[in-house]
């Protein structure tokens, strides 16, 4: 046995190396930069073979995450929270075990089987709060620890103890930090704290998203430098928060978004330097789905009004129709006959045009019933006539015979024209007042009528090509469309159960395919045969 004299020298010694060993340990707050730290410096301080960090896992079992000098891998071990145990490694109070003979057969077992002669060790905690323990061993011959070391390893295990505490407390407060910046991240709208110079001391990620930069990029800048105020608002509305506590909102375009901008003002406890909160809420979507509403209700009333202009014309008309032909039938020279026949094909062609308006802005339940589509290719085109000469856009028709198809009527129209006017706009932005060329074939092929509608337009780019029928996808300029007509007609078409597709090449025209399923016609039979 062994123990170190407590001379002056000596302990000046020591009391050095717990000094700088406290100062060290302090200031680290990673636990396991912490635990190797306290233990090594543990064995240099009282000159031990080697040193064990023994605290409660989740697991309510005893478990070593720092171990040195000794034959285990730490992370290995566990054993049992049993009185004993604990009492044997120094978790309740400190302890100097001289004979590990007396501590059971479950701990001589470990003590021997690591080599472990004799051991000192005090607890990690203080009163009902205890983490654990540091103990030293000797390995090579056993050495009774004494009271001198014992002091040395109780001071270093305060420090050790203050020092996991800040630890814990730090992964507290880390965790707590993450979940709050995912949350942050997490929120759609673009979020930016502003100190009173206009600085930006944290964003979102979706504030990084709205101007194309990370959000560490944001950090440092000038907030009215990366999102500039519109010349509408005159007095900066974040200063007017800082200054006066004054929230305000204000709606702002940029790069073709539209956003509605908050700002609040943020109270420092401190009473330090103000801050003001900055979110930038996306409301483009929005906005293009009231234009939608608007305008499917502004629709709604011009069909109502269509329908009634439609009616009082159409009353007189009967009679212009009724009084030309009395007259044709009383006249009894050509030339005026001619005259009259002028007449009545034009109220007859004015009582076409108001029929087709009458069905097309007529609100009903889908009815399919057996359609003939060239008559519906030639309906359409009377509707869009007045627009197709005013552009300039001679119409090719190449009908086929077809048979029957099981149809809506008004919601195959409606795709009918809902192509032609997308192919006029590709005719105009490619010909201007020159006019171009819209040419319409049907054919019939086993059991699909085929309309095929060809504009010689710019065509249709590859990147573009795959997205025409996706809903709200439109290359025009805001307000001249919503993005819509396309996608619906490729519904209308798939609840026909047809196809809609386009084929096109860049500045060769492009050309829209719509196959629908012809009736089939179930034969008669009549005495087991078919007729």
């Amino acid at each position: 046995m062994e123990n170190i004299p407590k001379d002056e020298e000596t302990f000046k010694q020591r009391m050095l190396i717990l000094n700088s060993l406290l100062t060290d340990i302090g200031s680290s707050l990673e636990r396991k930069a912490i635990l190797k730290k306290g233990g090594d410096g543990a064995m240099d301080l009282v000159t031990a073979d080697g040193v064990f960090v023994v605290m409660y896992s989740e697991k309510d079992l005893l478990t070593f995450p720092y171990a040195n000098g000794l034959l285990f891998d730490a992370v290995d071990i566990e054993l049992e929270n049993t009185p004993s145990n604990r009492e044997a490694l120094g978790v309740q109070k400190p302890v100097i075990i001289d004979d590990i003979s007396v501590y059971g057969k479950v701990l001589e077992s470990f003590f021997k089987k690591h080599g472990v002669k004799s051991l000192m060790s005090v607890p990690l905690g203080s009163g009902d709060v205890l983490l654990g323990a540091i103990g030293v061993v000797a390995l090579k011959q056993p050495r009774l620890f004494g009271p001198y070391e014992l002091e040395l390893l109780t001071i270093l295990a305060r420090g050790l103890t203050a020092a996991i505490n800040n630890s814990i407390l730090f992964d507290v407060v880390k965790e707590s930090q993450k979940q709050w910046q995912a949350t942050f991240d997490c929120i759609t709208d673009a979020i930016i704290i502003q100190n009173e110079d206009s600085v930006i001391l944290r964003s979102n990620m979706w504030a990084g998203r709205q101007c194309g930069m990370h959000p560490r990029e944001l950090l440092g800048r000038k907030a009215n430098e990366v999102f500039p105020l519109p010349p509408s608002v005159k007095e900066d509305p974040f200063l007017r928060a800082i200054r006066s506590g004054e929230s305000s909102s204000f709606e702002v375009n940029q790069n073709g978004r539209d956003y509605i901008v908050s700002t609040f003002l943020v109270d420092d406890p401190r009473g330090e330097r103000k801050t003001c909160v900055h979110v930038r809420k996306d409301v483009t979507e929005l906005k293009r789905l009231q234009n939608q509403l608007f305008n499917t209700e502004k629709l709604r009333a011009v069909g109502s009004l269509v329908g009634g202009v439609a009616h009082e014309i159409n009353n007189p008309l009967t009679g212009v129709i009724g009084y030309s032909e009395l007259m044709l039938r009383k006249c009894e020279k050509d030339e005026d006959k001619r005259e009259l026949e002028k007449i009545l094909n034009s109220a007859l062609r004015c009582k076409s045009i108001i029929e087709n308006l009458l069905a097309f802005s007529r609100q009903k339940t889908q009815e399919k019933q057996k359609v003939d589509m060239n008559q519906v290719l030639d309906n359409t085109l009377d509707l869009r006539s007045y627009w197709l000469r005013r552009n300039n856009i001679e119409i090719v028709r190449h009908y086929a015979e077809l048979p029957p198809v099981l149809a809506d009527p008004q919601m195959i129209q409606q795709v009918f024209l809902n192509i032609i006017e997308n192919s006029e706009q590709a005719i105009k932005d490619a010909h201007g007042p020159d006019g171009g060329e819209l040419t319409i074939e049907t054919f019939h092929a086993s059991d699909r009528a085929l309309i095929s509608i060809t504009d010689n337009g710019p065509g249709i780019d590859e990147d573009v090509i795959s997205r025409v029928f996706e809903p709200f996808f439109s290359t025009r300029e805001v307000g001249q469309g919503a993005g819509l007509g396309l996608s619906s007609s490729y519904g209308i078409v798939k609840e026909h159960g047809g196809d809609l597709r386009v084929q096109s090449q860049p500045g060769e025209g492009a050309t829209f395919i719509i196959e629908l399923p012809v009736r089939q016609v179930t034969p008669k039979v009549a005495n087991g045969f078919a007729n």
